[in-house]
């Protein structure tokens, strides 16, 4: 299952059957996850809130305003083995600062229960893509001033991030084009997948290591921006077509 965000549709992928559109429109959603029960969370932008689509197709609002304030444009969703939620909020939209409901770009968690909803982080410029490591130690989230940063931080038995532990996973900056966006832990071979969106309008995917160094590269064939989710994603054969 992935969002083609632009043109406000969700897609799936079906081995042997190729792409079909799963939903259309999408209020322009981007990133996606499941929850324990396997419900379909999302991300969505012109709505500026995080649903949830429930077992019987209903829909569930998990989040749409932090302190009475609207969110910004939530991106990209992950959850953790107790069932709470994190998810990022930046803003992504060419608007004047002082025209934001809010006055930051937070990283935030909701409760299993959804009756607590924490800022968990404020000073990122643009917060993108979330993934625990194997053991949910440590939270990995994306983008930073200038583009270029994974930055990880400790979670402590609460589910909060411990904030002095802050720091640098990786510094993809460089001569290639791109900056890091959504990407996934292979708990297997712990290693983190890194997705980068070009300038130019390409993609790279790129695969690194708990130490941060570059183990491959691929460019896939298709440029459009999209977010993934399911249990398992192994790449076809052959690129994928989308309609």
């Amino acid at each position: 299952m992935f969002t083609d965000i632009h043109n406000n549709r969700r897609m799936k992928y079906t081995p042997g059957k190729g792409v079909t559109v799963d939903l259309e429109p999408t209020n322009r959603a981007n990133g996606l996850t499941r929850d324990l029960q396997g419900r379909l969370l999302s991300c969505e932008h012109d709505t500026r809130r995080v649903t949830r689509r429930e077992l019987d197709g209903g829909l569930t609002v998990l989040a749409n305003s932090f302190q009475g304030r609207r969110l910004n444009r939530p991106n990209d969703v992950v959850v953790k083995s107790d069932g709470a939620i994190y998810f990022t909020d930046p803003w992504t939209l060419q608007t004047p600062q002082e025209q934001w409901d809010l006055t930051f770009a937070g990283v935030y968690r909701l409760t299993p229960d959804l009756g607590t909803f924490t800022l968990l982080v404020d000073n990122f410029v643009l917060p993108n893509g979330l993934a625990f490591s194997p053991d949910e130690s440590v939270l990995d989230n994306q983008r930073t001033p200038g583009g270029g940063h994974i930055r990880a931080f400790d979670v402590i038995p609460s589910g909060v991030l411990a904030k002095q532990s802050d720091r640098v996973f990786a510094d993809l900056s460089g001569s290639e084009p791109g900056v890091p966006d959504g990407m996934k832990v292979d708990g297997g071979r712990q290693r983190l997948l890194r997705a980068a969106r070009a300038a130019s309008g390409s993609s790279t995917r790129r695969a690194r290591s708990s130490a941060a160094s570059c183990t491959g590269s691929l460019r896939p064939p298709i440029s459009r921006s999209a977010a993934m989710t399911g249990e398992r994603f192994t790449s076809p054969a052959a690129p994928i077509s989308v309609p």
